[in-house]
């Protein structure tokens, strides 16, 4: 029954300077079972198949357990409860049931050089325990996590190889730790995750290999510095929900989605890093008040990107130390009657009048110029190209977009939500998904444009003018309020609360959408040919009743309208 006090018949209880060395045991409660014991060595002993614990501590301090193999325990490897200064180094702990090596309610220790690998759920799991150090450990394969603090705090963590665990390391309801100079590497969901944790160091490790290399959520004051988080097939680092964080000196490079991604978060501070060859550079969506400076992204698929839902959700200092692909950022607030630099690479305009933006080249983000709840202002004569939305504009009034180049963005074009009042003349818009989308947008007026291989959507959006425009040199025709035509000619058909309407026999092939039907009835769609739309071949929203299509060549055809767009609002609420 392993190795006990007999008259306890619970291990060895009350004892002082023993030591336990080279025994082999197994098939016992406990191999190794200590309690109330002071100064004791356990080592190089061989402990295997026992019912609980390979290495159980109680209420015992000072005691130093190395060099053990501790294999094949049915819950944990070695287990401490209520338990300090004690060292617990270069152990071999594998195949335990739950947990390699758990501290609970225990303090002070010293967890260094262990090997720790295929523990059923954590490899080293410190519970309620406070002001220890957990140091060049190698954590693998666990089932779960790797190394995890939970309402653990005054920690150090470091110099640890975690790989090919579910999460390498996780702080749950824990602060003031220090998670420093590790190597988080294969660990498919997070490589350092931090779950309602604050005033917590990340600093000097390596993250690679997960979904979310580094993520914050619901967690404050921490300070996230001089990491190097690379090549994870998700995020690089992730901030949800979590305020007052410092992002400073990380290098994120080659992540397949964000480098970095602030979603529903404030207040922090994100300056100094190198952001490059990720999908998307830096993006902020519904986070407010953060500080953005000599951040430094390059050649990402696209750089740069803000969004929101509400005017505060935009207001954020971003200075022009921040550059991309070494252009500027001119991210204004409030400005009136001014002009936009010449060299700018990224244009932001927030709660802004008067202001115009021409003569630019934009490509590579989020939006190529994001202009948000402002009015009275000119973008004319740039080209915008390749980015997500070529202009995005969100509750803005009286803006003149006019004479760009508009092409070969991932989504729109020219993207309007919630706007009014403004006019689309005489632009280029060539192969992006949508030309020009429409989002709950009224009384606009859209003229003269030539459009290629796209064209106009619209939801939700009534009283727009639309004339005079071009689609694959063919007109494209948009009804609103009308009944009994007969559609003759058309490259595409946009149709907004009509009735008894026949489009027949046309060709109404790479637009964006061949034909829409919004809040339209009765109507006819036959013997088209409607094929090469970048996103539908025929739309009919939820309130178009009683239309017959019938006998066309069809690639798509769509019943539904929650949102023509094809990124996730949880993403890029202002544009996608």
């Amino acid at each position: 029954d392993g190795i006990r006090d007999v008259e306890r018949s619970r291990g060895l209880g009350d004892v002082y300077k023993r030591q336990v060395e080279n025994n082999i045991t197994s098939n016992s409660w406990d191999g190794i079972y200590l309690h109330t014991a002071l100064n004791n060595t356990i080592i190089g002993n061989d402990i295997t198949n026992d019912n609980r614990s390979g290495i159980a501590i109680f209420m015992s301090s000072n005691n130093t357990i190395s060099n053990n193999n501790v294999s094949g325990n049915t819950i944990y490897g070695i287990f401490l409860v209520e338990s300090n200064y004690n060292i617990i180094s270069g152990n071999n702990v594998t195949e335990s049931g739950i947990h390699g090596i758990y501290l609970d309610k225990s303090n002070c220790s010293l967890i260094v050089d262990n090997e720790v690998y295929d523990s059923g759920e954590l490899g080293i799991f410190l519970l309620e325990s406070i002001d220890n150090n957990v140091t060049g450990n190698v954590a693998s394969r666990n089932f779960y996590t790797g190394i995890k603090l939970h309402s653990s705090n005054c920690s150090v963590v470091h110099g640890n190889q975690v790989s090919d665990n579910r999460i390498g390391i996780e702080l749950w309801y824990s602060e003031n730790n220090t998670i420093s100079n590790n190597n988080a590497t294969g660990n498919p969901i997070h490589g350092i995750d931090l779950w309602k944790c604050t005033d917590n160091a990340i600093v000097d490790n390596r993250v690679d290999g997960s979904i979310k290399g580094i993520r914050l959520l619901e967690s404050n004051g921490n300070n996230i510095t001089c990491n190097i988080i690379v090549n994870n097939p998700g995020y690089g680092l992730y901030l949800e929900s979590s305020n007052h964080n410092t992002v400073s000196g990380n290098n994120v490079t080659g992540n397949a989605e964000d480098g970095i991604f602030i979603w529903w978060s404030s207040n922090n501070m994100v300056f100094d890093n190198y952001v490059a060859e990720n999908e998307l550079g830096i993006s902020l969506v519904g986070s407010p008040n953060n500080v953005l400076k000599n951040n430094h992204m390059r050649s990402n698929t696209f750089n740069f990107h803000v969004g929101g839902w509400e005017l505060s959700d935009f207001i954020n200092d971003i200075d022009t130390s921040n550059l991309v692909d070494g252009k500027p950022i001119y991210y204004w607030i409030n400005k009136h009657d001014d002009v936009i630099p010449e060299d700018a690479g990224y244009v932001g305009l927030v709660n802004c009048t008067r202001v115009t933006v021409e003569n630019l080249t934009m490509t590579g983000n989020g939006q190529g110029i994001l202009l948000a709840y402002t009015k009275n202002s000119i973008i004319s004569n740039n080209l915008l190209t390749r980015n997500i939305d070529g202009i995005n504009l969100r509750e803005c009034s009286n803006i003149t977009i006019t004479k760009n180049n508009v092409t070969i963005n991932s989504h729109s074009g020219i993207y309007l939500e919630l706007c009014y009042n403004s006019t689309i003349t005489l632009n280029n818009i060539a192969n992006n998904v949508f030309g020009v989308d429409l989002f709950d947008s009224s009384r606009n007026t859209i003229v003269n444009n030539t459009f290629v291989s796209n064209g106009l959507a619209v939801m939700w959006s009534y009283d727009n003018t639309v004339e005079n425009n071009t689609v694959n040199g063919k007109p494209l025709v948009y009804l609103e309020d009308c009944s009994n035509i007969v559609v003759s000619d058309a490259g595409q058909v946009v149709l907004v609360r009509c009735s008894n309407i026949t489009v027949s026999n046309l060709d109404l092939s790479y637009a964006s959408v061949g034909v829409e039907l919004w809040d339209t009835n009765n109507s006819v769609i036959s013997q088209n040919n409607i094929v090469g739309n970048s996103y539908w071949g025929i739309y009919l929203s939820e309130n178009a009743c009683n239309n017959t299509i019938v006998a066309n060549n069809i690639t798509c055809l769509l019943y539904t309208s929650p949102s023509p767009r094809d990124l996730s609002t949880s993403r890029m609420p202002s544009s996608a």
